[in-house]
């Protein structure tokens, strides 16, 4: 065979460099045919062995042919195996040669097209894992609120979230409509992302009957037994002589049946070994935060539209998500509705709970009690927890009180708490995240953490009145001109009569009612206890006009069931309204001097059957209406009523605490925000405040200025004098008779140029002195 282009040879080299895999593997494997071919190859060679194409290739590169060849240059043994070997005539018949270029075209197609599924499904898999999850608004400020969600993969550089805000022409109106199909220009702001993290926490289990054997189940599954055991099973990965290589074969090799029958301590945690690498611990997904500042400036604006990256919906077209603004305490702009709710977790009830009040409530904020996905150690359904509250929490701000399973579940938790969920702390002078304080419309909302201590413990690294401290500066800032309701809230309440949690929280009453009755506190929100309890005002365990009404909202739904079984009989006088089921409350304030309050119940549940652990487990009724079911065993006084109301109505004249509080109210911020708005993170400052602080300033200014000219007026007339006494010396005066000295007979001649001054005024007298000291005075000054 003649083979006259080189060029094929070229190409024949690139196939076999991409095809290496199989000439080593072709070297290997058929040495003996080779040896039987001996007499039909180019090289023979003990030492080496190399395909025939490859050997012309690597000649031709090196320059041992240009164009065509018909005989092989004795130099292909020097290049190739650095000795001569012996040649052979070729045949005169040949078959025909190969066609190599449809086969080229064919094989880069096949490639190209398996390159590009594999790039489009690679940039897919990319966009997935950037895409917005578990999307809440979590209030951070006065007039801000902290967009919190999380992706699968970390975020690329400067990445920011847009927003604008519109008036809407009637309730029902979609603002994200009116916003994008707006005919005028929409001004849109940007919040940048300044934190982007994730954590790692161990698996855990936080109680007994946590997630095991739950007694209220579903939406999201319990963790079943066999998954914690094969977590837990590393010898399916460790080797055998490592020190964390363990052999599960069930769950009792994790945890012992002792665990769940032990009584004391009942509170206690079992986590999966630290050093289990492929199991005993969870990684967070990237949780990203920005700031949305300054809304309720936009005045005549009642709803705000935002847009996070990379957020997509089924069409691929930008995702466009709302928000209802809060009113401010400068403006009469309406009422404003607070939805309540408390120890949510995630079941079918909390799913319910959560419609009710995205769709009948529509508040413009939401405060929660604590106790909020009831994770209990297992750090996963912190995720589940935040998919199922997503509609709700990403169209409603909501601020969460700091619960027991939030904080201080036997270790087992805070971590995911902390960084997950925003308060508004830095934005009142705080210490510490778990205490914070926020104006929302006419309201004053102040926190206090019920896991804090109100002495100084022998470990405790802080002095505990610095928080009470922080309590009485935050109450006295308040100017009930501007937000003349103040609403407290903690988790543990300090009046409940269900047996479960009684008194459990008494050191803090003790240490904080006193305070928060001297400044006219008007309600206090609490959870913790699984029921509905509204009291009346009281103060000291005794009813009391001026005191505070507390109501206990633990009904958020969840697993561990009603305690409507455990009413303390009777009732106590102080206690006005009570029930053993689940639902949510609202607090409507709807101006300076009238509040009112709403409780729904939006489900009941019942008896149905036994756990694992031998405990009853709860569920719904198919069908069942919540206006008339009742929770069966509520012992009650009210098991079948479903509504609770009552409105506040404000009496300074009575209650002269209630006109506590006459401080210049707003925000005060901690050093270290000051420190990030210097660099641009937030606003400098609070706007009242500064609005405030300009006003007195303009008005001093103006006061300095009036005097500054009633000087300036007076220098004048000093001057006009000045000018006349310096004038005079231009007078002629007649001489005097040395003989006739006549004291009134003294005449004076002025001159034309000081009449054409005209700097004497009418009504003005000239007093002549001896030796030219003369002066000109008003004639109503003279004496």
């Amino acid at each position: 065979v003649r083979y006259k282009n080189s060029r094929s040879f070229v190409w024949i080299f690139k196939q076999q460099q991409r095809r290496k895999e199989y000439f080593l593997t072709r070297m290997m494997t058929t040495t003996n045919d080779r040896r039987r071919r001996t007499s039909a190859s180019v090289v023979s060679s003990s030492e080496s062995r190399f395909p025939r194409a490859l050997v012309l290739a690597l000649f031709m590169m090196r320059g041992g042919v240009s164009g065509g060849f018909e005989t092989v240059d004795e130099s292909v043994d020097e290049i190739i195996v650095g000795r001569r070997t012996s040649f052979y005539s070729r045949p005169e018949y040949a078959s025909a040669p190969v066609e190599l270029e449809p086969t080229r075209r064919r094989i880069q197609r096949s490639e190209r097209r398996r390159l590009i599924a594999f790039a489009d499904e690679r940039e897919e898999e990319d966009e997935t894992h950037l895409k917005p999850e578990q999307v809440h608004l979590s209030i951070s400020g006065d007039e801000e609120v902290t967009v919190v969600w999380t992706t699968r993969e970390p975020l690329e550089e400067d990445f920011e979230v847009r927003y604008a805000c519109a008036k809407r022409n009637s309730e029902d109106e979609d603002v994200i409509d009116r916003v994008v199909s707006s005919k005028t220009q929409t001004t849109w702001h940007i919040g940048k992302v300044f934190e982007s993290s994730s954590y790692t926490q161990q698996m855990c289990l936080a109680s007994a009957t946590s997630l095991t054997a739950p007694s209220m189940g579903g939406p999201k599954t319990p963790v079943k037994r066999d998954v914690l055991a094969k977590l837990a099973n590393t010898s399916s990965w460790a080797d055998r002589d490592a020190s964390n290589y363990n052999v599960v074969n069930s769950f009792k090799d994790v945890v012992p049946d002792a665990w769940f029958t032990m009584e004391k301590p009942w509170e206690k945690t079992v986590c999966l070994g630290y050093a289990n690498a492929n199991g005993g611990w969870y990684r967070s997904p990237f949780i990203h935060k920005a700031k949305i500042k300054d809304f309720n400036k936009e005045r005549g604006f009642d709803a705000c539209v935002y847009v996070l990256p990379h957020d997509e919906d089924e069409n691929g077209e930008t995702k466009y998500r709302s928000f209802k603004k809060r009113g401010s305490s400068n403006t009469n702009e309406g009422e404003t509705i607070l939805s309540v709710m408390g120890d949510t977790g995630q079941t079918e009830v909390t799913k319910k709970v959560f419609q009710h009040v995205k769709d009948v409530v529509k508040p413009h904020a939401v405060i929660h009690t604590g106790d909020v996905s009831y994770a209990d150690g297992f750090a996963p359904r912190w995720d589940s927890f935040a998919e199922l509250s997503e509609a709700l929490f990403s169209s409603v701000p909501v601020v969460i009180a700091s619960g027991n399973h939030d904080v201080v579940n036997n270790g087992a938790e805070y971590t995911a708490f902390e960084k997950r969920y925003e308060t508004p702390w830095r934005r009142s002078a705080s210490y510490s995240k778990n205490f914070w304080s926020f104006n929302v419309g006419k309201a004053h909302v102040v926190h206090i953490d019920s896991y804090s201590s109100v002495s100084t413990q022998m470990f405790d690294g802080a002095v505990a009145d610095t928080f009470q401290t922080w309590l009485e500066n935050d109450l006295a800032r308040v100017n009930r001109k501007q937000t003349p309701w103040i609403i407290a809230v903690f988790h543990a309440p300090w009046y409940n009569s269900n047996s479960a949690h009684y008194k459990e929280n008494e050191p803090q009453r003790l240490k904080y009612e006193q305070i928060l009755y001297k400044f006219g506190v008007d309600v206090a929100l609490n959870g913790h206890v699984h029921s509905y309890e509204r009291s009346y005002p009281v103060y000291n365990n005794q009813r009391d006009e001026c005191g505070i009404t507390h109501i206990v909202v633990g009904d958020g739904g969840n697993y561990e069931g009603p305690y409507g079984s455990s009413w303390m009989t009777p009732q106590p006088s102080w206690s006005a309204f009570r029930e053993g089921s689940f639902g949510a409350g609202s607090l409507i304030v709807h101006n300076d001097t009238h509040m009112s309050w709403k409780w729904e119940r939006n489900a009941c549940v019942h008896p149905d059957g036994t756990t694992d652990l031998n405990h009853t487990y709860w569920s719904m009724l198919d069908g069942e209406s919540a206006s008339s079911c009742r929770t069966d065993p509520d012992k009650s006084e009210n098991p079948y009523v479903a509504v609770d109301m009552h409105v506040f109505v404000k009496n300074e004249n009575k209650c002269e605490t209630r006109k506590m509080g006459t401080g210049i109210g707003g925000e005060k911020l901690t050093f270290t925000e000051i420190d990030d708005e210097e660099g641009g993170v937030a606003s400098s400052s609070n706007d009242q405040y500064r609005i405030q602080s300009l006003t007195v300033a303009l008005a001093l200014s103006l006061v300095c200025l009036g005097s500054t000219c009633y000087a300036l007026w007076k220098t004048t007339q000093a001057l006009k004098r000045a000018r006349f006494a310096v004038s005079v010396c231009a007078v002629h005066r007649t001489t005097f008779d040395d003989e006739d000295e006549e004291e009134n007979g003294v005449e004076l001649n002025v001159s034309n140029s000081f009449h054409a001054a005209q700097d004497v005024d009418e009504g003005d007298e000239v007093l002549l002195f001896p030796g030219g000291q003369n002066r000109i005075t008003s004639s109503s000054n003279v004496m």
